[in-house]
């Protein structure tokens, strides 16, 4: 029983003391790629200290979405808009209004953000590339 209450504190002290983390900074072909294992071998590698620190003090607003203003948009993104719809070309204001926020957003090295909308059974993407919807799945 000691052993058992003695592996639960430390587990609550673990939480409450902040994380290292060592990240390593890799120039692939002249692209920085940033990952959490060492980089292949024959890759110039640089690391970087992180320190991961639980901030509790913080409280946040409750979200309140901007409003909806068309003289924002062109007509065709405005119709997109009212329409509830995504289309190659549309800026991620228009496709947040359009489609609402996303759930998450998973970004890579190489590609476009995938932007994930809704929840459980329904999900719908968008990928974004420098503000612009460069692709979607409905």
């Amino acid at each position: 029983m000691n052993h058992i209450l003695k592996g639960v504190l430390l587990v609550c002290l673990a939480f409450l003391m902040d994380a290292n983390a060592e990240i390593y900074k890799c120039d692939v072909e002249g692209k920085l790629v940033m990952q959490d294992v060492p980089c292949p071998e024959g890759v110039n590698q640089h690391t970087v200290d992180v320190v991961i620190q639980n901030d509790n003090s913080k409280k946040y607003n409750s979200y309140e979405p901007e409003p909806y203003n068309p003289s924002e948009f062109n007509e065709w993104e405005n119709n997109l808009i009212e329409n509830k719809q995504v289309a190659v070309g549309m800026r991620v204001r228009a496709l947040r209004f359009s489609w609402g926020y996303p759930k998450k957003i998973n970004r890579s090295a190489y590609g476009p953000e995938q932007w994930v909308f809704g929840d459980g059974a329904y999900m719908r993407y968008a990928y974004i590339k420098d503000g612009i919807v460069v692709n979607w799945q409905d």
